[in-house]
């Protein structure tokens, strides 16, 4: 008959110990990461107070929202664009992701269409922004992604 061991010795109950530590971390690890994975986001507000700032942009779809990643817009220059502590200083053109604001919808937009947009911005706690409105343009209606404005990004 076999003789059972029931103490373990203090290097295997340390190897043990260890072993355990690394997968309660490995666990802990992949809830923190695995939400995020794949998806390109721009941050959305936390506590919705009032908005730093308000602004009206124009650009093309240059993606739709998916499950995975926000609204893409390729928007002109902003050039009254005003940074956390109220200076102006403009923004280029540049594609952006966007988060919808609730009730925000894109049905009828397509990628490619040339929209009007409205973006409200906060700062505080940390930096958000999303658009709380989008409307599409008549086809052919000319677009400046020129530079950006004196300033600007």
């Amino acid at each position: 008959m076999p003789h059972l061991r029931l103490h373990r010795s203090s290097r295997e109950r340390v190897v043990i110990a260890f072993i355990s530590l690394a997968l309660i971390v490995a666990g802990v690890g992949l809830l923190v990461v695995l939400p995020a994975c794949g998806r390109s986001s721009a941050p959305t507000p936390t506590a919705k107070g009032a908005p730093a700032a308000t602004y009206t942009a124009r650009g093309t779809i240059d993606a739709l929202p998916t499950p995975s990643a926000d609204l893409s817009i390729r928007h002109e220059p902003i050039p009254e664009f005003k940074d956390k502590d109220g200076k102006v200083i403009g923004m280029g053109t540049m594609i952006m992701p966007f988060p919808l604001a609730k009730g925000v919808t894109v049905d009828g937009l397509a990628v490619g269409d040339v929209v009007e947009f409205e973006f409200s911005v906060w700062w505080e706690p940390r930096v958000a922004y999303e658009v709380t409105r989008v409307t599409k343009l008549p086809a052919g209606t000319a677009l400046n992604f020129g530079p950006a404005p004196t300033g600007g990004r």
